[in-house]
């Protein structure tokens, strides 16, 4: 709905081991984080592949967090300078926005690689073929795959960048819930395409909106992820639904949430943050 008046936004961030990966020992491979500045709100979730083969997924998943955060602020701080809108028409300035974040992800990995090679400890696991990828030194990004979800919010509305399973699912002000961003045909079951794919950059889809709906777009580790959190988000939604709001939570087998909101009162964001913690979905407010 054009014409609306963007409220202040909060955001806010965190991730958590799963208890699954307490007792298996394995690390949080999931990441979130969030960036406000003037009218803007940005907040991204990652969540790494939890095969044996990809062995430093939770740097690559913190590393695509990072990335997107920095690429998108840029994306924006630039428009503005230029006098341009930061909600594009179309698709094609938000492709060169994931390119943006596969190079920013790419420096960080080969850095990463560069200062701390891979351990014999690391590829105990691994199988065979992939050990014979890593030794040869062309293939280190798989070690560091991840799916990524950002959303950015401005004066002028939103846009979502997303490539991998997961969903992000939009509240509408009726309460009705949809999702914005096409499904990718290609993610099944545990198959997923990945930052780490070779042709990632065609596995990005978009959503732009130039409105401020009460919103909850959603990273969920389900495939029937609308019908599986309806139940739990009713007595939320029934709340949210008059306070305009706009969300991310993303919730898999480790806990990694990010929340974006504008709520005219402490209360309010209170109940959201209990809610939240019921859910399993632990979360602190931005600074």
């Amino acid at each position: 709905m054009g014409g609306q008046i963007m409220a202040e936004y909060y955001q806010f961030a965190h991730s958590v081991q799963g208890y699954n990966h307490i007792k298996a020992n394995k690390v949080c491979q999931d990441a979130s984080g969030e960036c406000h500045f003037e009218d803007v709100s940005i907040i991204a979730v990652a969540d790494g592949h939890g095969s044996d083969n990809y062995i430093r997924t939770d740097r690559g998943s913190k590393f695509a967090v990072s990335a997107a955060l920095t690429a998108i602020k840029a994306f924006v701080q630039e428009a503005r300078e230029n006098h341009l809108s930061t909600v594009p028409d179309s698709e094609t300035e938000l492709i060169q926005v994931s390119k943006n974040i596969l190079a920013r992800w790419y420096t960080q990995v080969e850095n990463d690689v560069a200062c701390e090679p891979f351990q014999p400890e690391e590829l105990a696991k691994v199988s065979e073929k992939y050990k014979q990828r890593y030794a040869s030194g062309q293939y280190n990004a798989k070690a560091y795959g991840t799916t990524l979800i950002a959303v950015c919010m401005t004066s002028e509305g939103w846009f979502g960048i997303h490539i991998g399973d997961g969903k992000c699912v939009e509240l509408l002000e009726n309460g009705t819930l949809c999702e914005p961003i096409p499904w990718d045909e290609a993610c099944e079951q545990n198959i997923t395409t990945s930052i780490c794919d070779s042709d990632a950059i065609e596995e990005f889809r978009y959503v732009i909106q130039k409105d401020f709906p009460a919103a909850i777009p959603l990273r969920w580790n389900c495939m029937n992820c609308i019908e599986t959190f309806s139940l739990s988000l009713q007595n939320i939604v029934q709340k949210l639904v008059t306070m305009k709001s706009v969300t991310t939570c993303q919730k898999s087998p480790d806990g990694a949430a990010v929340m974006m909101f504008p709520l005219q009162a402490l209360f309010a964001r209170i109940f959201l943050k209990v809610q939240l913690l019921k859910l399993g979905c632990a979360a602190k407010k931005s600074g």
